[in-house]
């Protein structure tokens, strides 16, 4: 569990925020933490959770990290780009490998679909136009 000094929260904070659509606050913390060391070490353990909302959480750290991931992280998120009952948490999946240099057809079909929603598609257009 990461050390609540960094950053100021702990997962439960993060898990009401997205229970109040508060993405705003959401986002905004998960810059302040995406590069902690426990934080990403939570990340294994947060995207193997039940909980849609931990592996949202996890995934949205990576996608923020300027840490390289390493090869447990690169392999949860591809399992979760392609088993992952949510869509959209495998589309954001495909955002977070896509910044850490995972380009591969798999990854970019997954972006293009991803064009399709409305809380990703700015985000995607700027992914794809920089490629």
């Amino acid at each position: 569990m990461p050390n609540r000094k960094e950053g100021g929260v702990d997962t439960g904070w993060f898990i009401t925020k997205a229970a109040e659509n508060n993405w705003d606050e959401f986002d905004s913390r998960v810059l302040k933490v995406c590069n902690s060391d426990d934080w990403l070490a939570w990340t294994e353990s947060g995207m193997s959770s039940p909980v849609l909302d931990k592996r949202d959480l996890a995934i949205s750290i990576l996608e923020k990290t300027e840490v390289a991931l390493d090869g447990k992280k690169t392999e949860k998120l591809n399992i979760i780009l392609t088993q992952d009952e949510n869509t959209h948490l495998r589309r954001k999946a495909a955002i977070a490998l896509w910044r850490h240099g995972n380009k591969n057809d798999q990854v970019l079909s997954r972006l293009k679909e991803a064009l399709s929603d409305k809380e990703l598609e700015n985000e995607v257009r700027e992914l794809l136009s920089q490629a």
